[in-house]
């Protein structure tokens, strides 16, 4: 684990919690469901296509949602090296 995927991790959270990234990701995917909506029943080819593009933005959302907890987890761990780094000094005087 290391630092930059400590940035990244903050960097993802940004994006995830910025009102306008919410904004545009809630547009696009009321957008797709809403042209699924007003799709011909009988046109799978057009309702495979928005499937896969709701599919597609989810995967984006949950990338950004690794990348997160993969920050989470670096900066733990660089936490309990610092503090046990600490002990050391401690304890070795």
């Amino acid at each position: 684990m290391s630092l930059e995927e400590i940035k990244r991790g903050d960097d993802a959270k940004q994006l995830l919690e910025n009102y306008l990234f919410k904004g545009a990701f809630k547009a696009v995917e009321d957008g797709i469901v809403q042209s699924m909506k007003q799709s011909a029943m009988g046109d799978e080819k057009t309702h495979n296509r928005f499937v896969i593009a709701l599919q597609l933005l989810s995967q984006i959302e949950r990338s950004l949602i690794t990348h997160i907890e993969t920050g989470r987890m670096a900066a733990i761990q660089a936490n309990n090296e610092t503090m046990g780094q600490k002990l050391k000094r401690v304890v070795n005087g």
